[in-house]
C-alpha cells in the first residue's frame, strides 16, 4: 500500500527516526529505550537503522546534536 508514492514501512521508518532523534536530544534514556519507544525490537537493530537514516550511529549523533 502506497500514498502518492510512498510505502507505508517509508511513513513508519520516518515518524521512528523523527521520535529517535527528539528522544536523543531531549532525554539521556540509554540507546535500548529509545529503541524501544521507537518500536524497534532490538538494540542492534536499531543502530543499523538509524545509521542508515542519519549517516552516524545514536551515540555519534547525541554527541554531536546533544
Amino acid at each position: 500500500m502506497a500514498t502518492a508514492g510512498v510505502s507505508v514501512q517509508t511513513l513508519k521508518d520516518q515518524v521512528r527516526r523523527d521520535l529517535a532523534l527528539q528522544h536523543l536530544q531531549r532525554t539521556r534514556w540509554p540507546i535500548k529505550r529509545v529503541a524501544a519507544q521507537v518500536g524497534v525490537d532490538n538494540e542492534k537493530s536499531f543502530i543499523r537503522a538509524f545509521k542508515l537514516w542519519t549517516g552516524l550511529t545514536p551515540a555519534v549523533w547525541r554527541r554531536e546534536h546533544g
